[in-house]
Order: structure tokens, then sequence, then C-alpha cells
């Protein structure tokens, strides 16, 4: 799949904007579209997860969310309470000079228990919106 975008006067910053929106809009609609797809038992309601909506659950429960980068790594990582592996992707992303949001604990919806976390190149805009055990949110 090939997207072409183009910012208004070749304006990066908005460039850079639009790709963060629709990336937030994708990992969104990566757990709304399941749930609208198979809820159809007002007494089991089915519940799906994406990197916003951990976010959206962490927020719920008075959790910080943290913005991590190379200056700030060292200070905010023994913070998170997060997989090993996670924990090892974020400082992978983050040595190669990409920003890494991530909320503090691991979240839970019926089946799943873990984090969500979204990394950003700062010099093109991309980014990867991603959950523990391999599940990959919007992005590119």
């Amino acid at each position: 799949m090939t997207k072409v975008v183009i910012a208004d006067n070749n304006n990066q910053q908005n460039f850079k904007n639009y790709r963060l929106q629709a990336g937030m809009i994708a990992s969104s609609l990566e757990h709304q579209t399941p749930e609208q797809m198979y809820n159809t038992d007002p007494q089991h309601p089915v519940q799906g997860i994406s990197t916003m909506k951990a976010f959206a659950l962490a927020n719920a429960e008075g959790q910080k969310i943290y913005t991590i980068n190379q200056e700030n790594i060292a200070t905010i990582l023994p913070k998170i309470q997060a997989s090993s592996l996670v924990k090892g992707d974020i400082m992978s992303a983050v040595s190669t000079g990409k920003i890494v949001t991530v909320h503090e604990r691991e979240v839970s919806v019926p089946g799943w228990t873990g984090t969500g976390y979204m990394v950003i190149d700062p010099n093109n805009a991309n980014e990867a919106y991603l959950i523990n055990g391999g599940g990959n949110g919007g992005g590119f």
C-alpha cells in the first residue's frame, strides 16, 4: 500500500501533524472495528485493544503517560512497569533517536494484559503504534 501525502505550501510541520493525527485514528480503529463487528450480545461485550485504547485505559486509571527521549530515558524508564521485551524495545527505539510515548503500568481488557506504546521518528514523522505481544496499531 502506498500513501502520498503533500503538506500545504510544503509545510513540514503540517505534514508531521497530519501523520500523527492519522496514526492515532488508525490505532483507535484497531480496537473499535472488532468491537463494533462482534458486539452482538449485550451480556458479553467484546473488547478490543490498541495503543490508543491502552492510553485511554491508563489515563482513566490515573496513570502517568510518559514521553521518552535520549535526554530523559535514564530517569523515566525505571518508572515504567512493563515487560523486559517492551523496555528493550523502548531502549532500542530511543537509542536510534526516536521518541516513545508509554503509560506507566500495564492495563487490561478481557483476554489481554499489557502495555501500549507509540514510537515516533521526529525526522520524518514515521510512527508505529504497538502493544506488547507483537500487535501493531496504525502507522506509516
